[in-house]
């Protein structure tokens, strides 16, 4: 139990020391490894999606099935949004 206040607190103080050292420097990763970062986080969610969805049948639970729906909701957005990064669309201007 000791252990999960530790890790709680360990990535609450992550963020903060990282502004405290370095926040007053912008960072701003390029657009393809936006476009992947973005992709990667879709894929993740489509799996846990089809999985939830699959357990919630399997045991005939609502909940489950309609959480998995949010998911997949998730991925569609994120997979939208990954792909209107301004380096992957059509338009060069955007």
């Amino acid at each position: 139990m000791l252990a999960r206040y530790a890790l709680a607190i360990a990535g609450l103080a992550l963020p903060i020391v990282a502004l405290a050292l370095g926040g007053e420097r912008e960072v701003m990763p390029g657009a393809p490894a936006h476009f992947w970062a973005v992709m990667l986080s879709a894929g993740t969610a489509a799996l846990v999606a089809a999985g939830v969805t699959v357990i919630g049948v399997r045991a005939r639970d609502g909940r489950a099935m309609l959480l998995g729906t949010a998911f997949s909701t998730t991925t569609a957005l994120l997979a939208v949004h990954g792909m209107a990064t301004r380096a992957c669309s059509s338009d060069p201007t955007a």
